[in-house]
């Protein structure tokens, strides 16, 4: 499943539980998050992958920063795994 699908997959879920989602183009920083999503007002910074993909080293810096400062930052990989994480978000 190519990324752009799983993309399209997280933000029409997040908005059908009445979050916003937004998938995110960034000018100014390379290895930005895919999409940004808000959910019952908590803010996720979150790059899709393929089953087999991985995360860049600048990826991982990204991650490791959102994580220092207590953003929180997920690597989503399929339909699965995004439902998996809205059934743990919108309890």
């Amino acid at each position: 499943m190519k990324e752009s699908v799983i993309q399209t997959y997280l933000i029409n879920q997040v908005k059908l539980r009445g979050g916003v989602a937004d998938k995110v183009v960034s000018k100014s920083r390379r290895a930005f998050v895919d999409v940004l999503a808000n959910l019952n007002g908590v803010e996720w910074f979150i790059e899709c992958k393929t089953p087999v993909g991985r995360l860049s080293e600048l990826q991982r810096v990204f991650r490791d920063e959102c994580k220092r400062i207590g953003r929180r930052h997920l690597v989503l990989r399929s339909r699965e795994e995004i439902d998996a994480w809205l059934r743990t978000t919108t309890r």
